[in-house]
């Protein structure tokens, strides 16, 4: 619509500017019957005809549209390596998440696996409903308190690995005495 606009006001120019030869000749008197002419513009000759300028205005126009396109192909590429930017931070965010949830190895027959075996019968991912969960029968305080939250919401939704993690954090913090009866039967404290 607004190539519309300039070719048209193109056109009403050049049919408004008068046909002189050269600035310092005389204009010719138009017929009696016809409007009057409108005054040369001084120094800028008049084109015999309207199609030199209507091309110009035309290629003007048609750069003007290649330049619009070229900046929306750049703000496309602009847009599509911020994409790639916050992908490639996601997925960085997603593997340090990854890290840190995971926990180390524990060899099994550790004295961790002897204590679920007494807590829980060894089941890692037992929830029974009585207020404690996972192997070594965590409390959800405790489990959160100790960082579990960073596993799973809840001890027996993580995996053994991940459980003995913030056991061994646990008795860090405040001794084998969160296991009474099963660390004094292993003999531990």
């Amino acid at each position: 619509m607004h190539r519309l606009f300039l070719l048209l006001t193109s056109l009403v120019l050049v049919a408004l500017i008068p046909s002189v030869a050269s600035a310092g000749q005389p204009r010719p008197e138009p017929p009696k019957d016809s409007a009057p002419a409108a005054a040369p513009v001084i120094g800028v000759p008049a084109p015999s005809s309207p199609e030199p300028l209507v091309g110009a205005v035309g290629d003007w126009i048609d750069g003007l549209q290649r330049a619009k396109d070229a900046a929306r192909v750049s703000e496309a590429a602009q847009a599509a390596e911020a994409a790639r930017e916050a992908e490639a931070a996601q997925a960085a965010e997603a593997a340090r998440a990854a890290e840190a949830a995971s926990a180390p190895a524990v060899p099994m027959g550790s004295v961790w696996d002897s204590l679920a075996q007494c807590e829980s019968g060894g089941n890692w991912s037992i929830n029974s409903g009585n207020g404690f969960s996972g192997g070594v029968q965590f409390t959800n305080a405790t489990w959160m308190a100790m960082g579990g939250g960073a596993y799973a919401p809840e001890a027996w939704q993580a995996s053994r690995e991940q459980q003995i993690a913030i056991a061994q954090r646990t008795l860090a913090s405040s001794g084998w005495g969160n296991w009474p009866a099963c660390s004094a039967r292993l003999g531990l404290r």
